[in-house]
């Protein structure tokens, strides 16, 4: 037998809403568990996973709330009566903040996907360009973790003449064969 309920339009566009936010969660969070090489992709899930701790931050606190909001009370009508519930209205307003946040780390992933070094900070730089002082506040912040491990071999490369790139992520590749006889013109290229 099928039950027929009628939910408002709103009610339905809130709650759709709030189950892309658990999709684009579960995106980030897949992306963080999977295994890969490179510095620069490690720094980039470190840099997200600093994002989803903030965003747990925020489900602890609602969870809080509506913990509170269930404190002694022992049946549904007394609940709806309080008033002080969690109602759907509430927890869209609590999380209103993060929704686009999550959907600009769910952007970021795509666009990061299968690259490696300096590709992702290019493809991070993109977004710290954007108009929206939000999306660019949280691509800078992404950025300046994520360059930093080519920054680090950049000043290597250049203070002391030294290549240290175990997963061929910097710009400057370096032939190890190369004879010394050619060493000049042939050990170092650009990728």
């Amino acid at each position: 037998m099928l039950l027929q309920t009628h939910i408002s339009h709103s009610m339905r566009l809130k709650t759709l809403r709030l189950c892309d936010l658990g999709t684009l969660h579960k995106k980030i969070r897949m992306f963080c568990d999977k295994p890969s090489t490179g510095l620069v992709v490690q720094s980039l899930k470190y840099a997200l996973q600093k994002e989803l701790r903030e965003y747990y931050r925020l489900l602890a606190t609602v969870q809080s709330q509506i913990q509170q909001s269930n404190v002694g009370v022992s049946t549904s009508e007394e609940l709806s009566k309080m008033g002080n519930e969690m109602s759907l209205l509430k927890l869209t307003v609590f999380v209103f903040d993060c929704i686009p946040r999550m959907e600009l780390l769910a952007e970021v992933i795509d666009r990061c996907q299968n690259r490696r070094g300096g590709e992702i900070c290019t493809a991070l730089h993109f977004f710290s360009e954007f108009g929206d002082p939000s999306v660019s506040s949280v691509a800078t912040t992404l950025l300046s973790i994520v360059a930093k491990p080519i920054y680090l071999m950049l000043c290597q490369w250049i203070l002391y003449g030294e290549l240290e790139d175990h997963f061929n992520e910097f710009f400057i590749g370096a032939d190890l064969e190369c004879k010394k006889e050619h060493l000049w013109h042939s050990k170092y290229f650009i990728r």
